[in-house]
């Protein structure tokens, strides 16, 4: 139901070619914006009917979800722009992801550089097992959806940010991201839109499902714009997904959030194509609890919650 983020080499992703990086009820319409304001962002000077939409990604199931219900509602997407946090599916030959290991570690980031080298070798071994056109952890997947696929080394770096301003994008959608900053956030001129898999603003943060499962709560998908804030953005659409005790897993249900995440995005755009503006509603109280990573012992609580035992 809608209620109404060095210089970095940025390239063509997987081709390796360099580009040239020259309520109160409120909606926000593509029509005289200068500003950036989370509220009251507002301007374009392109047609209603085809705004130029930019996704980030940082390669996981819940883009990939995103991805085929937006084209499964035929809007189209200018361009497509993916983190290699880890360089995984980049072209980086065995020596390159070793010696890049190593110098993380030697930079006092040893954490960091085993979970680099790992996610080199993971991907080794499921591109043996999956197409690389159906897996989504490959840059040639993005391929299926958009002409315009980039890679960049951090969202919120410069090279990012001169990407974004030369592509002039009306919306930003997010597929997966780190926290992006304000220099990011203004850049398109209708907002930033996120699908976070709870209901906002009562479950902010990571593992949600499994804390609402906890608490008692229901679980759910909610699609919201982006601000400088930990998902504290005024909300476009939200829908509750029914949990199936003994039958459903923590598991079941984040795919099925994942599903409803696309589904929610896509509808959430094609209301933006039709009207020409994103209708919010206000979020009281937005800066509720913002949840961290549940415990083992909490999660064996949810699980054992969730068999009916």
């Amino acid at each position: 139901m809608i209620i109404s983020r060095t210089p970095l080499r940025v390239g063509l992703a997987g081709g390796g070619t360099d580009v040239e990086v020259v309520r109160d009820k409120t909606s926000r319409s593509i029509e005289n914006n200068r500003t950036f304001d989370p509220v009251s962002k507002m301007g374009a000077e392109r047609s209603i009917q085809s705004p130029v939409i930019v996704l980030f990604t940082t390669k996981n199931s819940h883009c990939a979800e995103i991805l085929r219900e937006i084209k499964g509602n035929g809007i189209p997407i200018r361009s497509i722009i993916i983190e290699n946090r880890f360089a995984t599916g980049t072209g980086l030959s065995p020596r390159k992801i070793i010696n890049k290991s190593i110098e993380m570690a030697r930079k006092g980031r040893l954490f960091i550089g085993i979970r680099f080298l790992i996610g080199y070798v993971i991907r080794r071994i499921n591109k043996k097992r999956t197409p690389v056109s159906s897996d989504f952890r490959e840059n040639e997947f993005y391929r299926n959806y958009s002409s315009e696929v980039y890679s960049v080394d951090n969202f919120n770096g410069p090279d990012c940010e001169s990407l974004l301003k030369r592509i002039n994008p009306d919306l930003l959608v997010l597929g997966g991201s780190r926290i992006l900053k304000k220099n990011i956030l203004e850049i398109p001129k209708m907002g930033v839109l996120n699908a976070h898999p709870g209901i906002l603003p009562k479950y902010r943060g990571v593992d949600v499902i499994s804390w609402a499962i906890l608490n008692g709560d229901n679980i759910g998908v909610t699609v919201h714009l982006v601000d400088e804030g930990i998902d504290t953005g005024r909300i476009c659409a939200q829908e509750i997904i029914p949990v199936n005790f003994g039958v459903d897993t923590i598991e079941s249900l984040k795919r099925r959030a994942e599903r409803v995440s696309g589904q929610l995005m896509a509808r959430v755009l094609k209301g933006i194509i039709e009207t020409g503006k994103i209708e919010t509603s206000e979020v009281k109280d937005s800066k509720g609890p913002l949840y961290l990573s549940m415990e083992r012992s909490l999660k064996k609580k949810v699980r054992k919650r969730l068999s009916g035992k």
